[in-house]
C-alpha cells in the first residue's frame, strides 16, 4: 500500500480541483497520479463535501479517514 499523501499536497489537489483545473492538468502540475487525485476527490464527495469546503477545513478535520 503505498504512502497516505501530505497535508498541502491534499490542498493542492483540492484548491486546483475547486479552481477549475482537469485532473490531467492536477496530474501534471503535482506529479501524482491520477488515480491517486481520484481516490482523494472521491473521498471528499463521500465526505458530502465540495473542494471549496474541503479547503477551509483545518488540517486536523482533513484528515478524518473517510471509508473506502
Amino acid at each position: 500500500m503505498s504512502q497516505p499523501l501530505r497535508m498541502h499536497q491534499i490542498r493542492r489537489i483540492f484548491e486546483l480541483q475547486s479552481n477549475g483545473q482537469s485532473i490531467r492538468h492536477t496530474e501534471r502540475l503535482t506529479g501524482l497520479s491520477r488515480n491517486t487525485i481520484r481516490e482523494y476527490l472521491r473521498r471528499i464527495r463521500l465526505a458530502g463535501l465540495t473542494t471549496h469546503q474541503a479547503l477551509g477545513l483545518d488540517d486536523e478535520s482533513l484528515a478524518l479517514p473517510v471509508p473506502l
